[in-house]
């Protein structure tokens, strides 16, 4: 029940494979630019869930840690830790 996550395409021949995500999945906000085209909901509950999964404590100081972390392995971005923090704050 609820959402689906999207859709994946394979080509099996060619070896070639994509993936379509529902908006509700996508840690990517294409309608927006900048930090904010990635600092989606998706993107920010999946940090929660790993900071928390590694035993750290719920609070802005280590989302924001993980949220750089991400955000360097994932969109190649190295925005400061006050940027991501404007960005949540707008977005709340």
């Amino acid at each position: 029940s609820g959402n689906k996550e999207g859709l994946v395409v394979k080509d099996y021949e060619n070896q070639r494979f994509m993936k379509f995500l529902s908006p509700d999945f996508s840690e990517i906000d294409h309608t927006k630019d900048g930090l904010e085209r990635y600092l989606t909901r998706r993107r920010v509950e999946k940090m929660k869930f790993a900071m928390l999964g590694d035993g750290e404590e719920d609070n802005m100081k280590n989302l924001v840690k993980y949220l750089m972390a991400d955000l360097r392995k994932e969109a190649g971005m190295f925005p400061t830790g006050r940027d991501i923090e404007e960005v949540l704050n707008k977005q709340s």
